[in-house]
């Protein structure tokens, strides 16, 4: 892949705080500035990813750049996921759209047909996460980055991000990866290289001591399938991981954050039985 030849944005949405990183041009692109601002409560009636946005414009007003391209990481709590199964039967992305947007629209009704989907290729040979995201936001996010210069070149949800950077640990065995934010939990279990569980859930304010409840729940519904293997837990701070995973599991744990991600600072903090 061919170097920018101009400054980059980076750009993190997360219901807390929105963090910008201006990085240069090149072969080996470096941080010119990083800057955050923290985002109010939505107001009454507001979609949860307003305040946000709002944040996104005044950092852009703030910290003028000649950056051309920006790519945009966004909280998981901006995006809905579904697992789904494997659909030997369609045959054109038509085909696999109608019915990935169905799946979106029985669990949350005909909000659904209001979000942006995405989905991996290959839905007729094994199953694939599915992300759905609210079109008015992408759009917004688009008129913004105009406004400032700037084009929209990547929209990317956390977890794919986080995925695609712990995918070097995760191999045919079975391996469980947890992805934690403030608020949120995503968990999932993979066998063989394929997907076979995913689950969102909302944590409270204390989602430490929630966690090994979310865990528990989650093995229960594996069944003996998801006994064994690897937990890769990526988590936003410190917890006592001994109370979290059964004895047969190896354990690896990364301090991530999606600020960290961007910025390449995660840390390995825990990795036992982990060859």
């Amino acid at each position: 892949m061919l170097p920018s030849w101009s400054d980059s944005l980076q750009i993190v949405l997360t219901p807390e705080r929105v963090t910008l990183v201006l990085k240069s041009a090149g072969f080996k692109p470096r941080e010119l500035f990083s800057k955050s601002m923290p985002c109010v409560a939505a107001e009454h009636g507001e979609h949860a990813w307003q305040p946000a946005l709002r944040a996104m414009k005044q950092l852009l007003q703030e910290n003028k750049s000649s950056a051309v391209n920006s790519a945009v990481m966004l909280s998981n709590h901006f995006v809905r996921y579904q697992l789904i199964k494997t659909q030997p039967n369609l045959s054109t992305h038509e085909e696999e759209q109608a019915f990935v947007r169905f799946c979106f629209s029985e669990v949350y009704g005909d909000e659904a047909n209001h979000w942006a989907l995405r989905w991996g290729p290959g839905l007729d040979v094994a199953p694939q996460v599915a992300s759905a995201i609210d079109q008015l936001l992408i759009d917004q996010i688009e008129e913004t980055l105009n406004t400032s210069g700037a084009k929209l070149s990547s929209l990317q949800p956390y977890l794919m991000a986080a995925f695609n950077h712990v995918r070097q640990f995760i191999d045919v065995k079975p391996n469980w990866f947890v992805l934690i934010e403030p608020g949120s939990a995503c968990v999932s279990f993979l066998r063989d290289g394929d997907w076979q569980l995913l689950h969102s859930s909302r944590l409270g304010t204390d989602w430490a001591a929630e966690l090994p409840r979310v865990l528990g729940r989650e093995f229960q519904m594996a069944g003996p399938a998801g006994e064994g293997g690897q937990m890769l837990l990526c988590l936003p701070g410190y917890i006592d991981h001994k109370r979290l995973v059964p004895e047969n599991h190896t354990l690896r744990i990364l301090t991530m954050t999606p600020e960290m991600l961007l910025q390449g600072a995660v840390q390995s903090v825990v990795a036992t039985g982990v060859k």
